[in-house]
């Protein structure tokens, strides 16, 4: 009977090992994803502020050619950096194409609000 109190203890040790293994192999992947999206982010804001003076300036113009580029910057929105050009831009954005400021505007929140609460409004 003793044995089997060793066993079943042994056998629980074993279960809990295996399971902080997991754990730490779950938070170290969780650590490299999110320093990949940092560089992301990072590589992002990079390409991003060339194009967003470009659309600040009126190099590019139209609905279309600015919805485009608003469509990729809007991905890595999720970077304080990246957002606060996004808001740079479209308040740049507000006399000439109002709709399309009111229409990012919403496509931010849709994407980004809730996993983001409390964050200012653009």
């Amino acid at each position: 009977m003793y044995e089997d109190v060793l066993i079943i203890k042994n056998e629980n040790n074993s279960k809990d090992i295996e399971c902080d293994r997991v754990i730490n192999e779950i938070v170290e992947f969780i650590g490299v994803l999110a320093a990949e999206m940092q560089g992301m982010a990072d590589r992002a804001l990079i390409d991003y502020k060339p194009v967003a003076e470009d659309i600040i300036t009126g190099r590019i113009e139209g609905e279309n050619d600015i919805g485009y580029r608003l469509d990729f910057m809007l991905d890595f929105c999720y970077d304080d950096r990246v957002l606060a050009l996004y808001k740079k831009v479209l308040r740049s954005l507000v006399e000439k194409y109002p709709a399309l400021v009111v229409d990012y505007i919403h496509a931010y929140r849709d994407m980004w609000e809730n996993e983001e609460e409390g964050q200012e409004d653009l």
